[in-house]
């Protein structure tokens, strides 16, 4: 590794890209489900440290992610 580092070097250039934006939304449910974590899901879910109520579950757990790129500069949420 200290050899390829021995040869890099800086240069200037000139980068153009078109500008996009892109976003995702995906369901966590599959792997939480797949780790065995089932349980919170259902109606035999215990959140009693947290609520008084014995209704309550988790319906959904969402990853969503997204990035723009544009002449101003990059966002990403």
């Amino acid at each position: 590794l200290e050899d390829v580092d021995s040869k890099l070097s800086f240069r200037e250039v000139v980068l153009r890209l078109p500008k996009f934006d892109m976003s995702l939304r995906y369901s966590l449910v599959p792997a939480m489900r797949a780790l065995g974590l089932n349980v919170v899901f259902g109606g035999g879910a215990n959140f009693s440290a947290i609520s008084e109520s014995t209704q309550i579950y988790i319906s959904d757990a969402v990853h969503k992610a997204s990035v723009e790129v544009n002449e101003e500069g990059t966002v990403a949420t």
